[in-house]
């Protein structure tokens, strides 16, 4: 069979649901109104493509310190769209991506490496499953920011134990219409790639990847929608309108504050996804690339280790890790490594990416379950 890899082949529930309810209304205004290049030549200021939230000036209090005032800050909602935008030409220095999308900003050349010497702060370095085979050529693309684990998450009081043994439950037809997928292709094929014994995409062939959205043609049918926030799955999963949701385990960890029956299941025919973000250097950006670096080192500082354990999220920072993130900690916000295959995200190669989201694409407009 041929080989698809080859060569380059996300605060407590309040604040969370503040942010995540005005993400994409931002999004789409600041995209509409952003200028192009030219029009930015005289600004002195870093500008950083980043989400809706990660602007909070208590997270780069270092860069303020030095240069008076925060960066400026766009927002977008994906991968692919702050790929369109470098594209297109938005004077963008320092942008927040994740891992699977890596390959694709590479190959557009419209990012250069880091020199991690000038980033004190950057003290996590990539597990090989992260970078997969290719870290030679992409370690140095990416300062790895946060990373947070995909849980198989339920609702504990109507869904019993036994149902949640392997992830067929997504197909099983008593729970049609009490179901959710992330509207994320990588998420999804996280999912359906575990679901049909597949815990590594750096080797994957074309059977293994058909069989893959073949799956996810059949559990589409029991979706009411695809979640596309974590406060709407949250509040989905406190009212009873979701029972069970492959799901960030951040949503696991906000929904229990108020029902401590949303839990994460784990086992051997279960599994887990593991995803890291973080930031790249555009090529426009050499006015200002002392900015860039000293941004990315501030977010970096281990006093921010706190807000992201409270946000369930994992900071990129050894030493931080090691005060903030204890085993009851990482238990609690889900960043443990529990029992069961675990896919990690790694750079996907730019055209099998590109494939990843058109094929969601097509299958989110076929028929679901009824609202």
């Amino acid at each position: 069979m041929s080989n698809l890899v080859s060569g380059f082949a996300a605060p407590r529930i309040a604040d969370a649901l503040a942010r995540a309810r005005i993400r994409s209304a931002i999004a789409c205004v600041l995209a509409a109104v952003a200028l192009p290049t030219d029009l930015f030549a005289d600004d002195p200021e870093l500008t950083v493509l980043h989400y809706y939230g990660y602007g909070d000036s208590k997270l780069h209090l270092d860069y303020i310190a030095k240069y008076g005032r925060s960066p400026k800050f766009m927002f977008t909602t994906s991968d692919l769209e702050a790929l369109n935008m470098l594209k297109r030409g938005f004077d963008i220095q320092v942008v927040y991506i994740c891992m699977p999308a890596l390959s694709a900003f590479v190959a557009e050349s419209v990012i250069e490496k880091w020199d991690f010497d000038r980033i004190p702060n950057s003290t996590y370095r990539f597990a090989g499953d992260v970078l997969g085979d290719r870290s030679a050529d992409l370690s140095e693309y990416l300062v790895p920011y946060e990373f947070g684990n995909l849980f198989l998450t339920y609702n504990a009081d109507q869904v019993p134990r036994a149902d949640v043994q392997n992830l067929e439950i997504f197909k099983n037809p008593n729970y049609s219409g009490k179901i959710s997928l992330p509207a994320y292709s990588e998420d999804l094929f996280t999912l359906s790639l575990l679901a049909t014994g597949v815990d590594n995409w750096d080797t994957l062939t074309e059977a293994e990847f058909e069989a893959a959205v073949t799956w996810l043609e059949e559990v589409h049918l029991n979706l009411p929608s695809y979640w596309e926030h974590e406060e709407e799955l949250v509040d989905q999963f406190i009212v009873g309108d979701i029972l069970v949701a492959w799901a960030w385990n951040s949503v696991g960890y906000y929904a229990r504050d108020v029902n401590k029956a949303i839990r994460y299941a784990e086992g051997p025919d279960v599994g887990y996804g593991h995803w890291t973000c973080g930031f790249v250097k555009t090529k426009t950006n050499h006015r200002r690339d002392t900015m860039a670096y000293d941004y990315v080192n501030a977010v970096l500082s281990e006093t921010n280790a706190e807000q992201l354990v409270d946000w369930g999220l994992g900071l990129a920072n050894e030493k931080a890790f090691a005060l903030y993130y204890d085993e009851d900690t990482r238990r609690e916000v889900g960043l443990h490594s529990p029992e069961g295959p675990r896919l990690t995200q790694s750079s996907l190669p730019a055209d099998l990416y590109l494939r990843f989201v058109e094929e969601f694409e097509r299958i989110r407009k076929l028929p679901k379950a009824a609202n």
